[in-house]
């Protein structure tokens, strides 16, 4: 399928479209929030949201607690992004 855009030259078909139109990913940070210190770095398609699940690289469910965003360094224009979580600690 053709489709014709204003100020675009050449021929786009609707997956070059799509393709185009594809936003930046969400680099996060995940942190623990009982030790402060970081536990992995995960990707995201979108900027999740505080009630948010996901797996961490050992299986663990864990639910965000609260999400950080910086501000980007001079002349950067990614924002640093912490999420913080508490994972279960483990059993003796």
């Amino acid at each position: 399928m053709m489709v014709r855009l204003p100020g675009v030259t050449g021929r786009l078909t609707v997956r070059r479209i799509h393709r185009k139109r594809r936003g930046m990913a969400i680099i996060a940070t995940i942190m623990n929030s009982a030790t402060g210190q970081p536990i992995q770095k995960m990707t995201f398609g979108r900027m999740p949201k505080p009630w948010a699940s996901f797996s961490l690289e050992t299986g663990e469910l864990v639910t965000a607690e609260r999400i950080d965003v910086g501000t980007p360094a001079h002349g950067k224009f990614v924002a640093p992004v912490s999420i913080w979580v508490t994972p279960k600690p483990p059993k003796a």
